[in-house]
C-alpha cells in the first residue's frame, strides 16, 4: 500500500499527520495539516530531531514497544510528549510508521479514561483545579470504606443501609464528574426507594414494582461495585502523579551547600535548564548527572527526581526543580 493510501484510509479515524522510516527515523510523507503544525518540518528531515528534540529514539519509545504488535494504536500507552503526538498506527511490513497529533484532551488521566466528565465538573467549580483536586482527593480517601459498606449491606441485603450509602455516592460521583456511576447509583437509590417506600404515595413520580426494584439491585449493584473500583483506580493514579509533581515544584527544603563546588552546580544547573528549554534532553540529562556527581544527600535526591519527571515527559517539573536548587 502506498503512504497516501495509507493516510487517505486513517486521517479521518486517527488524524494521522506524518509517515517516517522505523529504520532511520526519516520523515517520508507530512500532511497539510502536519505543516501547518509543524512548518520548519520537512521531508527527509529525522522525525525524532525535529519533532522530539532526540538525538536518537528514547530506549522506551512507543515505537520500540509497539512495531511488533497490531497495526493501530491509540491508546494511552502509544502518546509521547516530546513531539506531542501519539504514535497511531504503522505499515505491517515494517516500512513506515504512521504518526498523529497529540490532542490536549488525552493530556487529562481522567478525561482519557473515559469515566469522567472533567470540563463539565471543573466548569461547575468555576475552572479551580485546586478545589477540584482536594475534592477528588476526599472521594478517593472515603473509597474504601464506602466500598466496604456497600458490599456488606448489598450482601445483607439491608436496603435502607444501602440506600443510604448509595446516595451519598451518587452526589459525590456527580461533583467530580462521574457522570455515568452516578446516573446508576440513582438507578439503584430509586429501586431501594420504592422497595422499602412502596405504600408511599410519591404522586405523579415515576415508579417501579417492588419486584422489579429487586431485580434492579441483583442486576445492577456488582456493575455499580466494578465501576466505582475503577473510577477509585484511575484517581489514585492522578492524585500519586499531581502529588509528586507539587511536592517536587513547591515543597523543595533550602539545603546547605559546600561553597567550594557551588558553582560548578549551578553552572550545571543552568546549564540543564538552558538544554530542557531548547528540548535537547540529552545534554540536559548530562548536566543533570554531573550535578549528581558534585552532591549528595537531598539534592542528589531532587535532581534524581528530575530525571525521572524527564523520563515522564513532564518537563515543567523537572525544569521547577532545577530552578529551586539554583
Amino acid at each position: 500500500m502506498k503512504i497516501y493510501e495509507l493516510f487517505e484510509m486513517l486521517e479521518n479515524e486517527l488524524s494521522a499527520d506524518y509517515a517516517f522510516s522505523p529504520d532511520n527515523g526519516e520523515i517520508m510523507y507530512l500532511n497539510k495539516s502536519a505543516l501547518e503544525y509543524t512548518p520548519s518540518v520537512s521531508e527527509g528531515d529525522v522525525f525524532f530531531r525535529k519533532i522530539c528534540g532526540r538525538r536518537s529514539f528514547c530506549p522506551d519509545c512507543p515505537v520500540n514497544r509497539f512495531l511488533d504488535e497490531s497495526p493501530v494504536h491509540v491508546s494511552s500507552d502509544s502518546l509521547c510528549s516530546f513531539g506531542n503526538v501519539t504514535f497511531s498506527a504503522y505499515e505491517t511490513e515494517k516500512e513506515y510508521v504512521v504518526v498523529s497529533r497529540w490532542s490536549e484532551k488525552e493530556r487529562d488521566l481522567l478525561e482519557s479514561s473515559g469515566l469522567f466528565g472533567t470540563k463539565e465538573a471543573l466548569s461547575a467549580l468555576g475552572g479551580d483545579r485546586e478545589i477540584y483536586n482536594n475534592i477528588l482527593r476526599t472521594y478517593f480517601e472515603d473509597g474504601q470504606k464506602k466500598l466496604d459498606l456497600l458490599t456488606r449491606f448489598s450482601q445483607a441485603k439491608d436496603i435502607p443501609a444501602f440506600r443510604v450509602e448509595v446516595h451519598g455516592l451518587k452526589s459525590a460521583s456527580n461533583i467530580i464528574g462521574a457522570y455515568a456511576l452516578s446516573e446508576l447509583c440513582k438507578k439503584l437509590e430509586y429501586a431501594c426507594r420504592d422497595i422499602v417506600d412502596a405504600d408511599k404515595d410519591f404522586g405523579d413520580i415515576e415508579r417501579v414494582t417492588p419486584e422489579e426494584g429487586r431485580k434492579i439491585l441483583e442486576n445492577e449493584t456488582e456493575i455499580m461495585i466494578i465501576d466505582y473500583k475503577a473510577v477509585l483506580e484511575v484517581i489514585g493514579k492522578y492524585l500519586k502523579y499531581y502529588e509528586e509533581s507539587k511536592d517536587a515544584r513547591n515543597c523543595i527544603e533550602e539545603i546547605e551547600f559546600d561553597t567550594a563546588t557551588a558553582d560548578a552546580f549551578n553552572e550545571l544547573i543552568e546549564k540543564a535548564v538552558d538544554y530542557l528549554n531548547e528540548f535537547d534532553l540529552d545534554e540536559a540529562r548530562e548536566s543533570i548527572e554531573n550535578a549528581i556527581r558534585l552532591c549528595s544527600g537531598q539534592k542528589a535526591d531532587h535532581l534524581k527526581k528530575a530525571l525521572e519527571f524527564i523520563d515522564c515527559f513532564d518537563y515543567d517539573s523537572a525544569t521547577g526543580i532545577l530552578n529551586k536548587l539554583k
